[in-house]
């Protein structure tokens, strides 16, 4: 009988034992999306702010064409912006 109990504690142990390497290994994803997330966040915030700048610019002598393109692709950002970031 203590053979059966001992056998069932050392599948018990590579149980646990595995259940701890599934949720490290899902832990260390969740850790790598986390960062992943916020450097692309960083990213878009930049590409705001130079759109931003650029618009600024362009309210010199530009020619219409090019306004119109910085006024799309600043709205595109904003919107893009309100929906990841927040």
């Amino acid at each position: 009988m203590e053979d059966n109990n001992e056998l069932n504690s050392n599948e018990y142990l590579e149980m646990a034992n595995h259940a701890k390497e599934v949720v490290d290994e899902a832990q260390a994803k969740m850790d790598l999306y986390k960062k992943q997330n916020m450097e692309l966040k960083k990213n878009l915030i930049s590409i705001y702010g130079a759109i931003r700048i650029l618009d600024h610019f362009t309210c010199m002598d530009t020619s219409e064409e090019i306004n119109i393109y910085v006024e799309f692709l600043r709205g595109y950002m904003s919107d893009i912006c309100e929906n990841f970031i927040s």
